[in-house]
């Protein structure tokens, strides 16, 4: 069954606790007539008697009495629920988006602490394995590890927190912003038209070919490894014969296949 109206039910509920129509319209503001309409509404929503004529007069009905007094109680657990609210202090919300095996190894050790340091902070978690826009995401801070080139999700305490820990931090990025210097690998994969600020690293991959990025182009950039990796899609197998000579024609650069794709794995 469904609920009926709450502005019928505050009808009926004022009309009852004040023992009149007259002194029920006064308080919610209305014409005595509009309680009236409400309290009709009423009956064909809950399909009950509720008004009953008394000579010139109308009461009441017992059913109608103890839907009012439910409707009072809770009236009455609102308004106390909100008085305790408007006591409690604000808390900011801070939400995390993360794997869960970052929020079971990284993120729950560390709670009892971080709500006796942060009592004003109301912590939520999302942990889920799902690939998003860390800018879409609607958390306030999203950790995703080993998921693609967002280097703005990564910050100098976290990498630091993970080095305590004896993880080794390494990242992949396009290049296109500055990488933290704590980082223990950094490869970076130009793409063709886009700037490239991050031009030291451990190793350069560069998708080959692309126009407008030939490899003559980034071969005097401060890296330890460079690599061409074959481009995927139609002519995978014209790209690598051509990454594969340019590769034996340019001995500082080494070719980079991606074993996963020739297995089938995607």
């Amino acid at each position: 069954m469904e609920l009926p109206s709450l502005s019928s039910l505050a009808a009926l509920e004022s009309v009852a606790r004040l023992g009149s129509v007259t002194l029920a319209a006064r308080e919610l503001h209305l014409t005595q007539s509009a309680i009236s309409h409400r309290l009709r509404t009423l009956e064909r929503e809950t399909g009950l008697v509720l008004i009953e004529h008394v000579g010139r007069g109308v009461r009441l009905t017992p059913a109608a009495l103890r839907l009012a007094r439910a409707a009072g109680d809770a009236r009455q657990l609102l308004e106390e629920t909100l008085t305790s609210l408007a006591r409690e202090p604000l808390r900011a919300v801070l939400s995390i988006s993360c794997s869960p095996s970052f929020a079971i190894r990284f993120l729950v050790p560390r709670l009892t602490a971080f709500r006796t340091a942060h009592p004003e902070l109301d912590l939520r978690v999302a942990a889920d394995d799902v690939r998003l826009d860390p800018a879409h995401s609607g958390a306030d801070v999203s950790v995703r590890l080993r998921t693609g080139p967002h280097l703005g999700l990564y910050s100098e305490k976290l990498i630091d927190e993970l080095h305590a820990r004896g993880f080794e931090v390494a990242v992949e990025t396009n290049g296109t912003r500055p990488a933290p210097a704590s980082l223990d690998w950094v490869c970076v994969s130009p793409k063709a038209g886009a700037p490239l600020v991050q031009t030291t690293g451990s190793e350069l991959k560069l998708v080959y070919p692309q126009e407008n990025a030939p490899p003559e182009r980034f071969e005097q950039l401060d890296f330890r490894h460079f690599f061409l990796q074959p481009m995927d899609g139609p002519d995978t197998e014209k790209n690598t014969e051509l990454a594969i000579d340019y590769c034996l024609r340019h001995p500082r650069w080494r070719l980079s296949i991606q074993t996963h794709k020739l297995v089938g794995l995607r």
